[in-house]
């Protein structure tokens, strides 16, 4: 694996393909031989598609950014519990953090949630800002907690 493929949300997604389920068979307890038997539903046994459709570079970038905004604006948003006032800035600092944060879980959460390409771009976008937010809550509470 080389390091630019940890990064690629296509090889994530072929890795994390769903397995179809078998399809199920009628059988009584007579003499019917086993070559015979007849699948209720035979749709359900033919093999998955071989390849899902690949996401385009601009959707893959779109996601890690999407990550990105998530840790930004729950920084903002625990900001604004502690000063109860709204500031958008962020220190070149904060985006290293949300930037590293994004490159590294991204592509795990990707895979081990089981995303599939082909659903709507908006909800796979929305997933991941959520992800966002949530590493930051983490690194808050680790912060609050080494520091106290």
């Amino acid at each position: 694996m080389s390091f630019a493929s940890y990064f690629d949300l296509n090889r994530r997604a072929a890795g994390a393909v769903r397995e179809t389920p078998s399809p199920l068979t009628v059988t009584t307890r007579s003499t019917i031989p086993e070559s015979e038997e007849k699948p209720i539903r035979p749709e359900l046994g033919k093999p998955a598609a071989a390849e899902k459709p690949a996401m385009p570079l601009w959707e893959q970038i779109v996601l890690y950014v999407g990550t990105v905004i998530g840790v930004l604006f729950s920084s903002a948003i625990m900001k604004f519990n502690v000063e109860e006032t709204v500031d958008l800035r962020f220190s070149v600092a904060t985006l290293a953090v949300a930037a590293v944060i994004a490159l590294l879980v991204t592509p795990s959460a990707f895979e081990k949630l089981k995303v599939s390409p082909d659903s709507p771009f908006l909800s796979r976008l929305s997933l991941f800002a959520q992800h966002g937010v949530f590493w930051q809550v983490v690194i808050e509470a680790l912060r609050k907690t080494i520091v106290s």
